[in-house]
C-alpha cells in the first residue's frame, strides 16, 4: 500500500491567549504529526482585556478565526493578540453642556464601563473655539482642581485614559475616540457699593 504521509504542525502565540484545535485548547508551544489530508479547525481565544489580531500561516496573514485548515504540507502557525485599550472616561462633573459653572472647580470622572482598568489620564481644559493644549498626564487621579477661571465664557475639557504597557521603552495604549465635553462658567457677580448722605447745616 501507498505509504501514510505525515506533516509537522507547529503552534505558537504572540501576546496573551490560547488555541483550540476542535475545540480542545492545546498546551502552547504545540508540535503535533497530522496525517495528510486532516482537516482541522483552530480557534484563537483571547484572555480578557486581548483581541485576535490575526494569524501567520508559514509568514502569511490570515485573519479568519476559527482558521479552517487542511493539512498538506508542513505547517508553521502564529496566534496574534493585541492589548484592547481603556474605554473612554465617563465625565462627573461638570457634565457637558452644563452651565453656571463657578469658577473655581473641581473636574471629575471616572473610568468607562468596558475595558481594562486605565493605569492613568490625560487631562486638559481650555477656553472654548481656541486650539487645545497639550494634555497633562495626571497619573491615577480622577480628579483635577481649577482656580480662577473666567466669567461668563465656554470652557472644553478632555480626559483621555491610558495603559501603560511596560518595558523599557515605556510604551502606552490610549483610549480611542475620546469626547470633549463643554460647559460654561457663571456670569459674574453684581457688584454693590454703600452710599451715605449727610448733611451740615440746614437744607
Amino acid at each position: 500500500d501507498e505509504p501514510i504521509v505525515y506533516h509537522t504542525l507547529t503552534i505558537d502565540i504572540l501576546g496573551e491567549g490560547s488555541v483550540e484545535i476542535d475545540e480542545v485548547a492545546i498546551i502552547l508551544p504545540y508540535e503535533e504529526s497530522y496525517e495528510d489530508g486532516t482537516e482541522l479547525a483552530l480557534l484563537a481565544v483571547p484572555v480578557p482585556g486581548w483581541e485576535f489580531e490575526k494569524w501567520e500561516v508559514n509568514g502569511l496573514e490570515d485573519i479568519n478565526n476559527p482558521l479552517n485548515l487542511t493539512i498538506t504540507a508542513e505547517y508553521d502557525l502564529v496566534a496574534f493578540f493585541r492589548e484592547l485599550p481603556p474605554a473612554p472616561a465617563i465625565a462627573l462633573y461638570p457634565e457637558d453642556g452644563e452651565i453656571n459653572i463657578a469658577i473655581d472647580l473641581t473636574f471629575e470622572w471616572e473610568a468607562g464601563l468596558e475595558g481594562p482598568s486605565p493605569d492613568g489620564y490625560l487631562f486638559g481644559y481650555w477656553v472654548a473655539n481656541e486650539t487645545q493644549p497639550e494634555l497633562e498626564d495626571v497619573g491615577a487621579e480622577t480628579s483635577y482642581l481649577v482656580e480662577g477661571l473666567l466669567y461668563a465664557t465656554g470652557y472644553e475639557w478632555q480626559v483621555v485614559p491610558y495603559i501603560n504597557q511596560g518595558g523599557v521603552r515605556r510604551e502606552y495604549l490610549y483610549a480611542e475616540d475620546c469626547p470633549v465635553w463643554s460647559f460654561t462658567t457663571e456670569d459674574e457677580p453684581i457688584v454693590y457699593h454703600t452710599l451715605t448722605i449727610d448733611i451740615l447745616g440746614e437744607g
